[in-house]
């Protein structure tokens, strides 16, 4: 989890944290939606909790590195 990650993680409001928690839980499932992102990001994979996108890697097996949560509208200009 990056250290971007988790400062976003920490303001989120008690039910959005669940709600990314659990999303959570589904990806190292393998049972959450996600899209591939292009260009300079070309290699990370994205995934929606309501208006927020959690950017994240899984170039390892059965590991996800979580990079960043933000709101739509800035989600890829922190990267």
């Amino acid at each position: 989890m990056s250290e971007s990650f988790e400062k976003a993680f920490r303001k989120l409001e008690d039910d959005v944290k669940e709600r990314v928690r659990k999303r959570v839980e589904e990806l190292l499932q393998g049972q959450a939606f996600w899209k591939p992102l292009s260009g300079p990001l070309r290699g990370l994979k994205v995934t929606r909790v309501g208006k927020w996108r959690i950017v994240f890697s899984d170039k390892k097996p059965c590991v996800i590195d979580l990079l960043d949560i933000s709101p739509r509208e800035t989600a890829y200009e922190r990267l």
